[in-house]
């Protein structure tokens, strides 16, 4: 993969990493040029955030700035090293309809729905050429609550920031974090920029902050998922414990972040169904999911009936060679439940 930073190109990691040092490359023009790419990239997405919200605005939706610069100017400021690459929107479930027609007026298309496929459906792609993409949410991932119920909490907490010159409204403090605790709980498969976001919160947070966002973890039935993002990082297992935040369902979210081996997560859901046709459908959902989560993953939303086919033959072998460690770890969560 070729990536365009200014007039010097770079070499990427074929697995979407960051970019591999070029030999002919001397570090520090690297360092500039990767510098000056990320830069370019946040100030596009700031564009987006800066039109998209206020759009919603204007047609009479209330929507919550997620992520992105909310989370990079609250923990980093003027620091370089933090990307964000879309724009994550909250709106009320009763809104979600009418927000996707407000984005297509705005030339996005939904190029995948969670409520198509997922376990924990909370969320929307929507995609523009040349743009930054949108995630359309109306739900936050591992609360537990109604998303009517998370909405009415999560709209009573929040604060306003500037993105690209204009006013946009975010979660409050003691929302972010928990905000960034469940998005750890949920990316905890080696390091990541929601690791690095939690142990910066860690760092920069009181205690009472957290505790405010313990206590809306739990209003919010999201504490399992708050819990094991905390513990998912060395600094936040002790406040964790202060905390008294439950273990409960903590092996659960760990298969669902991706602690163990991929394709656990899974297994366990197959495993857990309570009937055995549930157990065959989930199976071949697993292996087959619909095709505009291929196209997501494989970041060909192009993609035609070859490219899938092979994009499906792939996963099925991935699926046939990770499926043995899988099991060993999924039984070996469900005996630490049992003990537990």
């Amino acid at each position: 993969m070729i990536a365009k930073a200014g007039l010097l190109y770079l070499r990427m990691d074929p697995d979407g990493g960051e970019p591999v040092p070029h030999p002919r490359i001397p570090p520090d023009l690297l360092a500039r040029a990767v510098s000056r790419r990320s830069a370019l990239l946040r100030e596009r997405v700031d564009e987006v955030t800066a039109e998209v919200l206020p759009a919603l605005t204007r047609s009479g939706l209330r929507a919550l700035l997620l992520k992105g610069p909310s989370t990079v100017g609250w923990l980093y400021g003027d620091e370089q090293g933090r990307d964000y690459a879309d724009t994550d929107v909250l709106v009320s479930p009763d809104d979600l309809d009418a927000a996707g027609g407000i984005l297509r007026g705005l030339g996005f298309d939904c190029v995948f729905d969670e409520r198509d496929y997922g376990a924990d459906p909370h969320a929307q792609l929507w995609s523009r050429e040349g743009s930054p993409d949108v995630d359309l949410h109306w739900q936050l991932r591992g609360i537990g609550a109604a998303p009517a119920e998370a909405w009415r909490v999560l709209s009573a907490r929040t604060g306003t920031l500037t993105v690209d010159g204009g006013e946009v409204e975010t979660l409050d403090a003691p929302a972010r974090a928990l905000h960034l605790a469940i998005h750890a709980a949920y990316h905890q498969r080696g390091p990541s920029p929601a690791r690095q976001d939690l142990e910066r919160a860690l760092r920069r947070l009181d205690d009472g902050v957290w505790a405010e966002a313990a206590a809306l973890a739990r209003c919010l039935r999201a504490e399992p998922a708050v819990g094991a993002g905390l513990r998912s990082v060395p600094s936040g297992e002790a406040l964790a414990d202060r905390l008294e935040l439950t273990r409960d369902r903590e092996l659960d979210v760990a298969l669902a972040g991706g602690r163990a081996r991929p394709g656990a997560h899974a297994i366990s859901r197959v495993v857990s169904a309570p009937t055995g046709v549930g157990a065959m459908r989930l199976l071949a959902r697993e292996l087959f999911p619909p095709p505009s989560y291929m196209r997501v993953i494989a970041s060909r939303r192009d993609a035609g009936s070859r490219q899938l086919a092979a994009a499906y033959a792939r996963r099925l072998g991935r699926g046939v060679r990770n499926a043995p460690g899988a099991i060993r770890e999924v039984l070996r969560a469900r005996h630490l439940n049992r003990r537990s």
